[in-house]
């Protein structure tokens, strides 16, 4: 598909936008700190999807304020953010709850991920496995 294997500051240097989409372990709680989020120009956008531990939420809201690039944020570290949060009063930022993953698509994959664990366990077997839409 043309993809090719990038380190993390070169693919932030590169990249004109940023999705953070990763299982939050404990080894990239705050993957993108201080020095990475340095590395976003201000025409770029920084989209924060599946967890907000990703990010070092202090050092994205200083940049942010500074206007050193832009941000849509679907997670946050308190769900919902209070009504005095940061992010609620930068106009370089786009709230959104949860909605990223709230598409048709992504409910097919729930639905067959269901009944793929409810054959599994009707088979005597443990409910997980391949998550392929085709499974």
């Amino acid at each position: 598909m043309g993809a090719e294997p990038a380190k993390l500051h070169d693919l932030l240097r590169r990249s004109d936008a940023v999705f953070v989409m990763a299982v939050p372990t404990s080894e990239n709680r705050a993957l993108l700190g201080p020095a990475e989020l340095d590395l976003l120009r201000p025409d770029n956008v920084l989209l924060v999807i599946s967890r907000a531990s990703l990010v070092d939420e202090s050092a994205l809201i200083e940049r942010l304020r500074a206007g050193k690039f832009r941000a849509a944020m679907d997670v946050f570290e308190i769900e919902p953010p209070p009504a005095n949060h940061p992010y609620r009063s930068l106009a370089n930022v786009v709230l959104t709850s949860h909605r990223a993953g709230g598409t048709l698509e992504s409910y097919r994959g729930i639905g067959h991920a269901l009944v793929n664990d409810l054959e599994r366990l009707a088979r005597g077997e443990p409910p997980g496995g391949k998550r392929g839409r085709n499974d």
